[in-house]
């Protein structure tokens, strides 16, 4: 489950970054990207 998961959100947040650059995103986007962070460190 931890790798299959962890692999969508990986994806996930690779792609909310990109946006957050190439378009200049609204700061509530870039939040989301924040809680994939705490998601992804989550033991």
């Amino acid at each position: 489950m931890k790798s299959g998961l962890s692999v969508l959100l990986t994806l996930t947040y690779t792609a909310l970054i990109s946006l957050c650059i190439r378009i200049s995103a609204p700061k509530g986007l870039c939040e989301v990207k924040a809680v994939f962070v705490f998601l992804l460190n989550d033991p």
